[in-house]
């Protein structure tokens, strides 16, 4: 377990550093390549009346430049080029805006980010948990529907579970812009709500947890278990576990071959969560971008993004993988807890 923690420890300082050197190269080039630019451009910048952004202008600039330099083609198609990207970056650059914040990962930015960072990491905590437990409870109550009598559904609940099934897996900001007039789509209660229900992440591994369930009935110790006098899997057994039983949030079926199933299931459904986390996170910072809510981290990376300030985009990028690998570390440390519950050799 140690030799896990220290991979994820040390996985972790990789892509830091890997990210803090690639930050620093891409700095200096972009520091580089902008004195190149503006010296090229600065003496037509100085040029009384030329309006760069103006398309007469910039005719009359190339024209008289290809005049003025006819054994150098390209000079004219290099100074047009530098001219746009001067313009462009005087929209893009949030630090060339008045009263705007300088680029760079500085304190004022860090303490901005923090709140912003604890709130994201509730809501995927809660959204997790809540996955977790909305997985193995539907999972659990599709397998014992499974297996009690068949009987075909009325049309007014088929087209119900069809509803239900659109909207699991319907993508969530198609969910949020459906109901973004009625319901505070900031909300910490909304965001949590649409990620657990949104992009059928919680159908997805109910039916793995299924899976898991149907494939542990049929294992050798369930008819031994039977035969021992538990209640059994066949013959209207599944009767005796309750919808309370099903929807607590620890199950036990005591005295039922079930509770050996459900354990056993539970056992091999602990690392999936690993990767039901990732598609959590990635859900959440695209389901912020998507929705443009402001005070939001997700919001904050793609607004960063557009103005190129790769310093705090890589600190934002780092402080969500360090949300994976923390998460990454307890489950597999809930992991070897619940193996040693298996293990027979002595401590």
């Amino acid at each position: 377990m140690r030799r896990r923690v220290r991979d994820h420890l040390l996985s972790l300082l990789v892509v830091a550093v890997t990210f803090a050197a690639a930050v620093m190269l891409a700095g200096r080039g972009t520091d580089a390549g902008r004195e190149s630019r503006d010296r090229l451009i600065a003496p037509y910048i100085r040029i009384d009346g030329l309006d760069p952004g103006d398309p007469l202008h910039r005719a009359l600039l190339r024209e008289a430049l290809n005049e003025a330099y006819p054994e150098r083609p390209s000079y004219a198609d290099s100074v047009m080029h530098a001219l746009e990207l001067h313009m462009v970056e005087q929209f893009t650059t949030s630090s060339l805006k008045t009263g705007a914040q300088q680029p760079g990962l500085t304190g004022t930015k860090i303490l901005r980010i923090l709140p912003m960072y604890a709130e994201f990491v509730l809501v995927y905590m809660i959204a997790l948990v809540l996955t977790y437990y909305g997985a193995k409870t539907v999972g659990t109550y599709r397998f014992i529907r499974s297996r009690r009598d068949f009987r075909l559904a009325s049309l007014p609940l088929a087209l119900l579970r069809t509803l239900a099934y659109a909207a699991l897996f319907s993508p969530a900001y198609v969910i949020a812009y459906a109901l973004k007039t009625t319901v505070d789509t900031g909300s910490v209660v909304f965001m949590i709500l649409l990620a657990v229900v949104s992009n059928g992440l919680l159908i997805t591994y109910a039916n793995r947890f299924t899976t898991f369930l149907m494939h542990e009935s049929r294992r050798g110790y369930v008819e031994t278990a039977m035969v021992k006098g538990l209640t059994p899997m066949h013959a209207g057994g599944e009767r005796h576990i309750t919808v309370s039983a099903i929807v607590q949030p620890v199950k036990r079926f005591r005295g039922h071959v079930f509770q050996h199933v459900y354990m056993n299931a539970r056992y091999q459904y602990i690392p999936t969560v690993k990767e039901q986390a990732s598609f959590m996170i990635t859900g959440l910072i695209i389901i912020e971008m998507a929705l443009n809510i402001q005070g939001r981290l997700g919001y904050e990376l793609l607004q960063h993004v557009l103005y190129r300030d790769y310093q705090v985009v890589a600190f934002i990028v780092i402080a969500i993988f360090a949300v994976v690998k923390v998460t990454e570390i307890i489950v597999d440390m809930w992991h070897q807890r619940e193996t040693r519950k298996f293990d027979n050799r002595p401590s």
